[in-house]
């Protein structure tokens, strides 16, 4: 239930309160017709609207919308001060109070100076899945790199966790973590106090979301679902619960929520995703919308104290329109109501950012969004990039999947290449690049990490030291985008052998 409230003096009730309020209020509401059964008697939504008026409330109205269960009943709607508000029968669904623009404090980095900030180089970004996160990462990447930054990546794959909770031990555990980390930007299912615990203390944090079902139907092709299933997207909506096994463990409806952090037993908790959506509010200064790709560029260099060209990218991991699904209007109400936690979340974000723009001046955003495509002109031109089809194309610049359009400079410029450089392959690159620092300045044993061969027992220390090690990391599952079977796990069992069988000589 969303109430817009403009308050003042002693009168100013607590969001959370507020909501648990109106919370409370809907529940009770036995029938929904042109007045509504509250308390056991028919009362007029506009005396709802009064009771807030008269308590210093200017009563701001904007949509309700109620969720229940995986609601497969007809969603019934009534009207309330010229808003309709949808019920549905089992689990109510409420979204964040929505303030007026006047309350909301622009955050300090949408008003200085650029000129006199100085530029972040410690970051942590929570990609999201399927919300052209890969483009995001793909300039921190190429900023870090330029500016001889270093990273938390994983010893193998593009995943810290996959399926479980991120765990700071994931980042401690590799071998070039005394380097220390500036830039966090790989996959992981979100703790902000564990992440947070391998950050700098001045880092910035920030993230990024998409229209939830689109970004489902782009994930269900993606990682080929009904390959799996068995199933058409519209036989997989009609038929899946939303609590359901997620494919490999950590691909499901509201894909967002759980890369939140959300628990997948907490998917109906009503208190457990406005819990979520509070925290995330308080945990990124900036959460960017990919359906306004350019605008959130704009913010974020503002955001990071960036130079505009820092932020400039490539469309990258986004699929040909040929593998893109249509869905009938009966299955995307279904899937919408089955996807009411990522919705919470996303038009929460989606509402914070238009309160940014709006601070932000649209004239001003409107300037700048031209100069950012005027440095988009400019890059295509010095490297003249052709884009491809992922399978005719090969090296560092060919994509994961053969769903999606790759580019290839036409140019032997370094700078080019990297601004098309897969993601698996750019990761690669770091790694690569912070092993030979490591044993450089730390020597041979810093660098003895998970894809490391043995070379003695002298450098694996002591065998109890090395069976605590081998088990520490035999309890981080490590994921990768593999060649064959889409999205794949590397078996535990595969990665340990080489040391296990060194140790057992």
């Amino acid at each position: 239930m969303y109430v817009g409230p403009h308050v003042s003096g002693a009168d100013v009730v607590p969001r959370r309160i507020l909501i648990r309020i109106i919370g409370l209020m809907a529940s009770l509401f036995t029938s929904i017709e042109s007045d509504v059964k509250f308390g056991g008697g028919p009362v007029e939504l506009v005396l709802l609207h009064q009771y807030f008026s008269t308590r210093a409330w200017s009563g701001y109205w904007t949509k309700i919308q109620e969720f229940r269960g995986q609601l497969r009943d007809p969603v019934q709607s009534v009207c309330a001060s010229s808003e309709n508000i949808e019920v549905t029968e089992s689990f109510i669904y409420l979204g964040s109070a929505v303030y007026d623009t006047r309350l909301f404090a622009p955050p300090d980095w949408l008003t200085r100076d650029p000129d006199s900030c100085r530029p972040s180089t410690n970051i942590a970004f929570l990609k999201t899945h399927k919300c052209a996160s890969s483009a995001v990462q793909n300039i921190l990447f190429r900023y870090g790199y330029a500016h001889g930054l270093r990273f938390a990546l994983p010893d193998y794959g593009n995943y810290f966790g996959g399926a479980v909770t991120f765990d700071a031990d994931m980042v401690r555990l590799t071998p070039w973590y005394k380097l220390g980390v500036n830039i966090f930007a790989i996959h992981t299912k979100w703790d902000y106090e564990q992440v947070k615990s391998v950050m700098p203390n001045d880092t910035v944090y920030f993230s990024i979301v998409r229209e939830p079902s689109e970004l489902f139907e782009s994930l269900y092709t993606y990682a080929e679902f009904e390959k799996f299933y068995k199933k058409s997207l519209e036989e997989f909506v009609e038929s899946e619960d939303v609590d359901g096994d997620r494919f490999r463990k950590y691909l499901w409806y509201n894909q967002m929520a759980w890369d939140f952090g959300l628990p997948g037993e907490a998917i109906k908790d009503l208190d457990a995703v406005q819990r979520m959506v509070d925290l995330a509010d308080e945990q990124f200064g900036l959460v960017m919308v990919t359906e306004r790709m350019d605008e959130s560029l704009v913010l974020l260099s503002h955001f990071l104290c960036w130079d505009l060209s820092d932020v400039v990218v490539l469309k990258v991991n986004a699929r040909s329109s040929k593998f893109k699904t249509s869905l009938s209007a009966e299955t995307q109400a279904t899937l919408k109501r089955k996807l009411a936690p990522d919705y919470l979340l996303y038009e929460h974000f989606l509402r914070k950012f238009d309160r940014l723009v709006e601070l932000f001046g649209r004239e001003r955003m409107d300037r700048e969004v031209a100069k950012l495509r005027n440095h988009m002109e400019e890059l295509l031109q010095k490297c003249n990039f052709l884009k491809k089809k992922s399978a005719d194309m090969r090296g560092p610049n060919k994509p994961w999947s053969e769903m999606v359009e790759g580019y290839k400079p036409d140019s032997n410029n370094r700078s080019c290449e990297l601004f098309s450089q897969s993601e698996i392959s750019f990761i690669n690159l770091l790694r690569g690049r912070q092993k030979m620092e490591a044993l450089r300045r730390f020597g041979r044993d810093s660098v003895l990490g998970l894809d490391a061969l043995p070379l003695g027992a002298e450098a694996l220390g002591s065998p109890a030291s090395m069976m605590e090690r081998i088990n520490q990391l035999k309890r981080k599952l490590v994921y990768k985008e593999g060649s064959e079977g889409g999205l794949g796990i590397i078996k535990e069992e595969a990665v340990y052998l080489d040391l296990l069988m060194y140790y057992s000589h």
